[in-house]
């Protein structure tokens, strides 16, 4: 019975992120450090992540800051940070890292803050998370966006559904790139406020 109750109580959670999915707020939107949001973030799950996982942070120094609902973006780096703790199976090293970058056309590189803009050219902060898990197979990357999808026993399918919902509603972009045996790199552009 107590199986059962477990399933249904799965269940319900399941559709209550799946109607997520379908109504994401529409973004309350400010001006936010990313730097602080994850310094904020990574303080709250220090006593998570486990000792024989490293952490390797690296953060770009004075970055303009970004346009963003700070709640839901902080809902995007969780499952980003929760995916890539589950994929390094208790060990490993995870690195974090922002930089200011400009995008032209699909061309992305990192600049300093008073590297001078072109007209045509987009500047946005980069926030790239890389693990050394087990990575992802290209099967498995081709349905990474799929809704219920999941590489996971336990999974949902909806975390990186919602992720790649939000980061659009944003005006932004999030990359997954992944090699099975050595680790999977997420990347996630946002556009700098005022721009």
């Amino acid at each position: 019975m107590e199986s059962i109750l477990e399933e249904v109580e799965r269940l319900r959670a399941t559709t209550d992120r799946f109607m997520r999915v379908l109504s994401i707020d529409t973004p309350n939107f400010t001006q936010v450090d990313i730097n602080e949001l994850f310094n904020g973030l990574l303080k709250k799950y220090k006593n998570i992540i486990p000792e024989q996982l490293k952490l390797k942070i690296i953060f770009a120094q004075d970055l303009p800051l970004v346009r963003c609902d700070e709640v839901q973006i902080t809902t995007v780096f969780v499952n980003i940070l929760e995916n890539a703790i589950e994929a390094m199976e208790g060990k490993g090293i995870i690195s974090l890292r922002t930089s200011l970058v400009e995008k032209i056309r699909d061309k992305v590189q990192i600049i300093n803050k008073e590297t001078q803009a072109e007209p045509d050219i987009k500047r946005l902060i980069e926030i790239r998370i890389e693990d050394t898990g087990k990575g992802l197979s290209s099967d498995q990357m081709q349905n990474l966006f799929k809704p219920f999808y999941s590489t996971k026993e336990n999974g949902t399918g909806l975390g990186l559904v919602i992720a790649k919902r939000i980061i659009e509603s944003h005006k932004g972009e999030i990359l997954i790139s992944s090699k099975k045996g050595i680790g999977t790199v997420v990347t996630v552009l946002l556009p700098i406020a005022g721009v």
